[in-house]
Order: C-alpha cells, then structure tokens, then sequence
C-alpha cells in the first residue's frame, strides 16, 4: 500500500476487513477523525522505528489484539 495518504489508508483497512491499525505516528490522532473508521489505532509510543525498539512490546501488543477493548485509539 504504498503511496497511501493516512485516510486512504484507514479506508482501505475497513474495506478490507482489518480491525487494528499498529503504528508509530504519534501525530496520526490529531491528523485525522479517528472516530470515522470502524478501525482500532495501536500507537507505539518508541524513539525510532528500529525492530529492536519495538520488540519489548509485543507481549503488550498481543494482549490487546486479544482483548474486547473498544477504545478506538490506544498508546503503549
């Protein structure tokens, strides 16, 4: 999906029947109307976008997957 601007991106997500967005993009809530997206948003609160980085929260990552939260946008 390249070259994808971010609600294009969530549109293409809904139709194509994903439940969560997993990103870094602090910003990404302020930017667009969350609300508007049957989607949940999963914002990695990291300091660079290395693997490395973000492999301590996949234990974190995994529970929520697995969880029935209805928040829309969560921060870890």
């Amino acid at each position: 999906m390249d070259n994808k601007k971010n609600g294009e991106l969530l549109t293409l997500m809904v139709e194509n029947n994903f439940d969560t967005l997993i990103t870094l993009d602090k910003n990404l809530r302020f930017q667009q109307n969350l609300s508007r997206f049957e989607i949940r948003v999963l914002c990695l609160k990291v300091p660079d976008s290395k693997i490395e980085t973000s492999r301590p929260f996949v234990p974190k990552i995994i529970e929520i997957l697995r969880s029935n939260s209805k928040d829309k946008y969560i921060e870890i």
